[in-house]
């Protein structure tokens, strides 16, 4: 028996039943029944009826103690704080699917009644403004984890814990289908070889052998990921390009085990490996694309100074650390320095290069009165200037927010990809079953080779990772030469030399 939230199976004796839109339901734990009530509770019943569709609900209650941003000293430094709205940006490695992006949607509209929700869920990300001062961070976290999400807000200009776990692990993946396959690929050029020199069947067999065993982590670990996508989509009806790869995959690996034990004709241990290297350097290629914008959002964060000098109330400057800079206090700022928040200069004279955050190339004059910005450099002279912003409340944080909110959407371009994935996989999956039949009936001994052919020239990689690496690479182009993107949807209308 399903969990009716979460969908996995429950274990014997471990089951909780509830009454769900009028009808009896079993959970697997009472995380799962909490959350099901609660959604009911708040009138969004119909995201179970959203999740038979999508391609990803596994969704799991929060564990994770939000009660530590019930402190403002934690949750500034992910809150932006405007003239009348606040804005944070949160990190679901749950929300996969429309159905994720919904129900969050949903639930922060109306149980806090917040002004603006956008999601993205190639990126995992979900941008939140809200204008209600009674309404904090800490609000909008459990919210969103009552109802089965792990949110992590995320400071501007900083990667998440959970992107780097998906990275690292991409990395072990490629770094694993890449050793022992090439490892297969050296004992497949000793089969290919032996055809031609009359290598001896025990010989022979024994470079199968080798190959299977250095084919097993290839298969059982670096592939893993296309095979959990494949199931994900099956179970969900809306296939996508890991159906094909998986299904080659299969085919492959289980012809090839067979001619290995029976002496059959050919086994496939090398194109496995190349095909599966191919794919995780390409899903490693995508994933990088897409973190370049956070990159780019981190290396403007790194244009702050790690430590300032600030002047204390007996007059005497000394250094803290960035972190320990607050709004109202006083630093001193000389010649060579970076300026580590947004003041107003209170005394003195400096000549401030701004080229980086503004574009002028020249050293701008600021006396007293005048506004000194966080990543700018003093080239002479020297002031004393009051903090008015830290950390996200500085211009330096406006930038990187904006880029942030640019990563949490998604342009027409991809929509439309995304779109066509499933019908184009249903028609690569068909057009591989009709060519089995065909030459099943012709040449049976021809039928795996021309199954895999069909499968893996048609395998649908650029139509599902070309739009978003290719939106991911502008974007990352486009802010290196200053111009942020805001809009990704701006994209979609530009031509070739409306730049010019």
């Amino acid at each position: 028996m399903q969990c009716f939230h979460c969908e996995d199976e429950i274990a014997p004796g471990t089951e909780v039943s509830a009454t769900i839109n009028g009808k009896e339901r079993a959970f697997c734990c009472i995380g799962c029944e909490a959350a099901a009530m609660f959604i009911e509770g708040a009138g969004l019943g119909n995201f179970y009826a959203h999740r038979e569709q999508s391609e990803h609900a596994e969704l799991r209650p929060g564990t994770i103690d939000y009660d530590v941003f019930d402190d403002p000293a934690v949750s500034a430094p992910y809150v932006r704080q405007a003239t009348d709205t606040q804005s944070a940006t949160l990190y679901i490695s749950d929300l996969y699917c429309p159905a994720c992006v919904w129900l969050a949607t949903e639930i922060l509209e109306q149980e806090l009644n917040v002004a603006e929700v956008s999601a993205n869920p190639s990126t995992r990300r979900i941008h939140v403004q809200w204008r209600d001062s009674e309404i904090g961070l800490v609000d909008i976290l459990r919210v969103t984890a009552r109802v089965g999400f792990e949110p992590e807000p995320v400071i501007a200009g900083e990667t998440s814990k959970q992107e780097q776990r998906d990275y690292r692990s991409a990395i072990k993946r490629l770094v694993v289908a890449g050793i022992f396959g090439m490892q297969a690929m050296m004992l497949a050029a000793g089969l290919y070889a032996g055809e031609f020199h009359g290598m001896t069947e025990t010989t022979t067999m024994l470079l199968r052998a080798a190959s299977l065993v250095t084919i097993l982590p290839v298969m059982f670990y670096a592939a893993v990921p296309f095979f959990r996508g494949a199931l994900r989509g099956v179970r969900h009806r809306k296939p996508g390009m890991d159906v094909p790869v998986s299904l080659a995959l299969v085919i492959a690996f289980g012809a090839s085990v067979m001619n290995t034990i029976r002496h059959g004709d050919a086994v496939y241990f090398d194109s496995i490996a190349m095909f599966v290297a191919l794919l995780c350097v390409s899903r490693f290629l995508e994933m990088r694309a897409r973190h370049q914008a956070d990159d780019q959002a981190e290396a403007v964060a790194a244009l702050l100074p790690v430590a300032a000098r600030k002047v204390g109330s007996d007059g005497q400057a000394v250094d803290v650390a960035r972190a320990e800079i607050d709004c109202d206090d006083l630093l001193a700022l000389n010649a060579g320095d970076v300026i580590a928040a947004d003041g107003i200069v209170m005394s003195g004279r400096a000549g401030i290069d701004e080229r980086l955050i503004t574009g002028e190339s020249r050293p701008v004059d600021r006396l007293v009165g005048d506004t000194v910005l966080a990543g700018t450099k003093v080239v002479h002279g020297g002031v004393v200037a009051q903090v008015t912003g830290v950390g996200a409340q500085t211009h330096i944080g406006d930038i990187t927010r904006m880029m942030e909110q640019a990563q949490a959407q998604r342009g027409t371009l991809q929509g439309l990809a995304d779109r066509l994935a499933t019908p184009f996989v249903l028609a690569v999956l068909s057009i591989a079953f009709f060519t089995g039949v065909y030459w099943n009936w012709h040449s049976p001994d021809q039928v795996v080779r021309t199954v895999l052919a069909v499968l893996i020239v048609a395998c649908p990689c650029a139509l599902s990772l070309a739009t978003p690496t290719a939106l991911a690479v502008t974007a990352t182009a486009l802010a290196r030469r200053g111009v942020l993107l805001t809009q990704v949807r701006v994209l979609d209308v530009m031509k070739p030399g409306s730049a010019h």
